[in-house]
């Protein structure tokens, strides 16, 4: 069983099952939306039976009054409610609460995933990194086209939906990030001697990146920009912490994609050891 406690109260403690707490949640959101709903709809939605709703509602109420609040329960719902000002459990998100009462005004387009990499080699690369083994394997490069690697793979990252290895490419004599989505027929090198993180300098070093858009673009454009970014003042400044390596990754999931990275921004790495990050 899961337990959550809600809120933090100087004054009450409450344990709420996660299931339960969903429910509340529910109920606080259709309140403050002025959604005045039926007990039908209540025991649909949820798959609860009457007197399940209404200890739900009588649970809720408890609760207003136990935070300094105010609010009653009629037969079918609760009136009247004045709010502490600490809030009750919490809302639900306004979309999802939106594709909880309209389920078609709200579509989820997940993608499809062509290029997710072959289990065999996932398995290989996860064996291999807790081994602590190198490992060969046949790589294709977008840039440099198909080639035969030999690395020592360290971590797994996910980002943007796909999986990265970070090794060290014992051709190259350096640390690189692969796709794992190219990779392909892995096999271990039992007597190749394996090269860890400790000397990933890019991996170990954690920067400060100061992101802010570009000053010369028009006054439209630079509030298009930021509005896309999710900031309403152009001369904001926005600030991310990430390893080193890890920056790209970092920018493309907070919604900058890589064709905007000179064009719209203008970058600046915060750390004493780093004086400029090369975009």
């Amino acid at each position: 069983m899961v337990t959550l406690r809600i809120p933090p109260h100087p004054k009450a403690r409450f344990h709420v099952r996660a299931k339960a707490l969903d429910r509340l949640q529910w109920i606080e959101t259709a309140l403050r939306e002025d959604t005045r709903l039926t007990g039908e709809e209540y025991c649909d939605h949820w798959d609860v039976s009457q007197p399940t709703m209404s200890h739900d509602l009588n649970r809720f109420v408890g609760l207003v009054v136990a935070f300094g609040g105010s609010a009653r329960r009629t037969q079918g719902w609760v009136v009247d409610v004045e709010w502490p000002k600490e809030g009750v459990v919490g809302t639900i998100d306004t979309i999802e609460w939106q594709r909880m009462r309209h389920s078609g005004s709200v579509v989820h387009v997940t993608g499809q995933n062509f290029l997710h990499e072959k289990q065999s080699v996932r398995d290989a690369v996860s064996r291999a990194i807790l081994a602590r083994t190198v490992i060969r394997a046949g790589y294709a490069s977008t840039t440099s086209g198909f080639r035969n690697i030999r690395i020592s793979p360290h971590t797994i990252v996910r980002a943007a939906g796909r999986h990265h290895v970070r090794a060290f490419d014992h051709d190259v004599n350096s640390y690189r990030d692969f796709d794992l989505a190219r990779v392909d027929d892995v096999g271990a090198l039992e007597r190749e001697f394996f090269i860890g993180p400790d000397q990933d300098a890019e991996w170990n070093t954690i920067v400060d990146v100061r992101i802010q858009v570009r000053a010369d673009l028009d006054a439209d454009r630079r509030r298009a920009i930021a509005l896309n970014l999710g900031i309403a003042d152009p001369d904001r400044e926005v600030f991310l912490t990430c390893r080193q390596c890890l920056v790209f990754h970092e920018l493309l999931a907070i919604g900058i994609r890589r064709a905007e990275f000179e064009t719209c921004f203008a970058f600046c790495v915060k750390n004493p050891s780093i004086p400029k990050l090369q975009l």
